[in-house]
């Protein structure tokens, strides 16, 4: 049986939830033909990065997108285990060739975050002067990991947390179509436990059905959610009292960041970097 997850991803812009302010410009630009040679796509996991990067591909090439198929033209590279100089190198030395059947060659690069660096420098020089048939679409849940260099030479989308509204109206969906009978109040705990992240929440979704078939009560869904825990120690603990010295500062910045697509372990991460700096 194919996962919920898989099942539901969407084919176009306007299946994607709770991120118009990233749908409503890339399908505008398509539309009338304004594309970039570079894309950022910024923001927390589970938000659909991934999903509008492969759609903006397709569209951007005039193709349709089924989930089903694959296109020659349209290359997915995984940024943490094709994180060397060597793999951005070959990267680079195939791009080259012009697409074999589109208008465009298409990378779409995630987690780029993990690149190393000699990896970024090796990759800045074709983002910097690329072939016109070339189009690279980034994509990370660490915006602070890249440098300011590869940041400039795209154009930039911040993702957000889905609202828990947007998140239980699409699995009140999903569950009708197939005939979960989940309680009103599931809906709540699995879009609250998600955090935000809808592939969290369906996958959540699917988990509790498998477990319990057709029927499902609040004291299994209450079971199954899962306990998010964070630790803090050493220098993050200690960063936390050096940025403590300045509240309005940390919960300012914290806010800004998650806000902004990021999340606080990310925010307090940047917090121990800043601690170490200046202890």
């Amino acid at each position: 049986m194919e996962v919920l997850y898989r099942k539901y991803r969407p084919q176009n812009f306007d299946q994607i939830i709770g991120q118009n302010q990233v749908t409503d410009i890339l399908k505008l630009a398509t539309k009338k033909k304004r594309i970039s040679h570079g894309y950022l796509l910024v923001g927390p996991h589970g938000v659909g990065k991934t999903s509008v990067a492969r759609i903006l591909a397709h569209a951007i090439n005039e193709v349709d997108y089924h989930l089903d198929q694959n296109d020659i033209d349209i290359i997915e590279i995984d940024g943490a285990s094709n994180n060397s100089v060597e793999n951005i190198r070959e990267i680079i030395s195939k791009s080259h060739i012009a697409p074999s059947k589109s208008k465009k060659k298409i990378y779409i690069i995630d987690e780029v975050h993990m690149l190393s660096k000699g990896a970024f420098n090796a990759f800045l020089k074709i983002l910097e002067e690329p072939p016109k048939h070339l189009i690279f679409i980034l994509a990370t849940t660490d915006e602070h990991k890249l440098p300011e260099t590869i940041i400039s030479r795209t154009q930039r989308f911040v993702f957000k947390k889905i609202k828990q509204e947007a998140i239980i109206k699409q699995l009140q969906d999903i569950a009708k179509k197939e005939k979960i009978d989940l309680p009103e109040a599931g809906f709540s705990l699995i879009a609250k436990a998600s955090h935000g992240s809808f592939r969290d929440a369906i996958n959540l979704l699917d988990q509790i059905a498998s477990l319990a078939g057709e029927d499902v009560s609040i004291e299994l869904i209450e079971s199954s959610l899962p306990m998010r825990r964070m630790a803090v120690p050493g220098d993050m603990a200690n960063a936390c009292l050096f940025l403590a010295s300045d509240a309005s500062a940390y919960i300012s910045g914290a806010a800004m960041e998650v806000y902004g697509g990021g999340e606080p372990p990310s925010f307090l991460k940047m917090a121990e970097e800043a601690y170490r700096l200046n202890k």
